[in-house]
C-alpha cells in the first residue's frame, strides 16, 4: 500500500469515526458548549492582537470582495460545533450613524475547535457602508464596535470603543 493510499484511509476514517473528544454527547470534551458564552475579537494581524476599548481598528480594501472594512479573528467560547450560531456585527460612530453592518451565520466562517475548547474563526470581513463613506472619511474616527452571538440557548452581545485607522497610513 503506498504512503498517499495510507493517508488517504486514515483520513476516510477519521472522518466516518470522529476523533476522541468530538463525541457531541460529551459535555466536558473540546468545544462542547460548556461555559459562559462570549466573544473576544482579534486583530487579523499575525499577533492577534485583542480588541479592547480604546484600540485602533485598521480599515481598508477588501483584497477577496468588493468594498471596504475591517477584518478581525473571532474567538467563541460557550457554544459548540453543533450549536446553530448566528453572529451580527456593527459598527456605529459617537453620533449613533451606523457605518456599518455584517451579519453571518457562524458555520459560513468555519470555525476551528481549539485546544482550550474556544471556537476560531480567521480573517471575518465587517464590512462598512460604501456607497455612503469614502474610505479616507473615516480616518480617526471614533466609533463603537459590537458583535452579537446568538445561539438556541442565549444572545450575548460584546462591544468596544475603538478608532478607526486607515490601514497604511
Amino acid at each position: 500500500m503506498s504512503v498517499k493510499t495510507l493517508v488517504g484511509t486514515l483520513a476516510a476514517l477519521s472522518l466516518v469515526l470522529g476523533c476522541p473528544g468530538d463525541d457531541p454527547s460529551e459535555d466536558d470534551g473540546p468545544c462542547s458548549g460548556a461555559g459562559q458564552q462570549a466573544v473576544v475579537l482579534t486583530l487579523d494581524d499575525g499577533a492577534m492582537s485583542q480588541i479592547a476599548d480604546g484600540s485602533e481598528l485598521p480599515i481598508g480594501p477588501f483584497s477577496f470582495q468588493a468594498g471596504f472594512g475591517a477584518q478581525v479573528d473571532v474567538r467563541i467560547e460557550g457554544a459548540s460545533l453543533e450549536d446553530t450560531m448566528t453572529l451580527d456585527f456593527e459598527v456605529v460612530d459617537a453620533n449613533g450613524v451606523v457605518l456599518g453592518t455584517e451579519p453571518y451565520v457562524a458555520s459560513a466562517l468555519v470555525p476551528v475547535c481549539q485546544d482550550d475548547g474556544s471556537l476560531l474563526a480567521f480573517a471575518v470581513a465587517v464590512s462598512f457602508d460604501d456607497v455612503a463613506f469614502e474610505l479616507f472619511d473615516l480616518q480617526d474616527v471614533d466609533a463603537t464596535l459590537s458583535v452579537t452571538l446568538t445561539t438556541a440557548q442565549e444572545a450575548t452581545t460584546e462591544s468596544w470603543d475603538v478608532r478607526l485607522r486607515v490601514a497604511g497610513s
